[in-house]
């Protein structure tokens, strides 16, 4: 998985997450303890379950969106990145970009 310079709307800029790769593939067949062991240098967390339906995933603003949603993050410098496992379909559904606060370029 690479990251590149990538927009993002909320602050109306590009920005570069991360020059370097963070693992060799993702897939959606990844489990939520293949991420934590993927991605264990960077300490991944899981939200409580009651915090996930704030996170605004596209997913589950569908009316009849009855998946339930395990979302594991790595907090990174400036930037978060949310991995959407369902629990129900078991597979990963997205993965998120997202810069928690405003950082100007200089910062990064």
């Amino acid at each position: 998985m690479y990251l590149t310079k990538t927009w993002d709307a909320k602050a109306g800029m590009f920005f570069l997450p991360f020059p370097g790769r963070l693992s060799k593939q993702v897939s959606q067949n990844w489990t939520p303890q293949r991420i934590e062991t993927e991605f264990r240098q960077w300490y991944p967390k899981s939200y409580p379950q009651e915090q996930v339906p704030a996170l605004g995933h596209e997913a589950q603003r569908a009316p009849a969106a009855q998946e339930t949603y395990r979302v594991l993050y790595l907090d990174m410098l400036d930037f978060r990145i949310d991995f959407f496992y369902a629990q129900t379909e078991q597979h990963l559904h997205t993965i998120q970009l997202t810069l928690p606060r405003t950082v100007t370029p200089a910062q990064r």
